[in-house]
């Protein structure tokens, strides 16, 4: 799911009941997280494509102009609405420069967020690890119950999601150990990557056994550092970003 169509499925689906069984879960993106990604990236674009003379409190500052304190539309309050081709034209406005394809890739697109590109602009560079104590993986996230651990949701392409298994399924053991009385990763941390386990999963009232080839572990710690062949105008891009207030 793109981050625009999060943001627009949010009045729909935010803290509202569900009465029908969707893959919602399963396929949706927090526009909060991922806006907060996008808003990063767009600031370091917007400060190398400037070189540094413009960044992206510029274009709040231009918006609020341009919007806010326009001459009122309605009742409702001052300025008038705004719509998404709008912030593209504000960006285009401020950076003198054309925004339309990043909007197209990584807003209104799901293309993956190129992390290492844009942080390249400000000489940094993201580095991704496994903990070496991480667990094999099942590829769901899970909350405990009291006779196991239901699937919260299941990650597209995982094991899990190869071998059938749903949200709102139970896991009752791995093995026949079970987790109502040990959680899922520490049941899984004996295993090594690519080994079978057998796991016992309540549907609907109904039970059935299913067999599982476990992933690799996933990489879960993130770190920034800057990069050794920064030039210096990358430097003082990420400089002054990070000095930003």
């Amino acid at each position: 799911m793109s981050a625009e169509a999060s943001s627009f499925s949010a009045w729909f689906f935010d803290r509202s009941p569900q009465m029908q069984e969707t893959n919602f879960a399963n396929t949706t993106v927090s526009y909060y997280n991922k806006g907060s990604l996008l808003a990063l990236l767009l600031d370091l674009e917007i400060r190398s494509r400037t070189r540094g003379s413009r960044s992206l409190l510029d274009v709040m500052h231009y918006m609020y102009h341009q919007f806010y304190e326009a001459p009122a539309t309605s009742y409702y309050g001052p300025g008038r609405g705004y719509e998404e081709k709008d912030v593209v034209e504000a960006l285009d406005s401020v950076a003198g420069s054309d925004f339309a394809p990043f909007f197209e890739h990584y807003v209104r697109g799901t293309e993956a967020l190129p992390y290492q590109e844009t942080l390249a602009l400000g000489g940094l560079q993201l580095l991704t690890e496994t903990p070496a104590d991480a667990p094999p993986s099942l590829g769901v996230s899970v909350q405990p119950e009291i006779r196991g651990t239901r699937i919260v949701s299941v990650t597209p392409g995982s094991t899990a999601d190869r071998a059938g298994l749903s949200r709102d399924d139970l896991l009752i053991d791995i093995d026949d150990q079970s987790l109502a009385t040990e959680d899922l990763a520490t049941r899984l941390k004996p295993y090594p990557a690519g080994a079978n386990v057998t796991i016992n999963v309540e549907r609907h009232g109904r039970r059935e056994r299913i067999t599982v080839t476990l992933d690799p572990p996933l990489r879960s710690r993130y770190s920034l550092i800057p990069l050794s062949s920064a030039t210096p105008e990358q430097v003082a891009i990420r400089e002054a970003w990070l000095g930003a207030h």
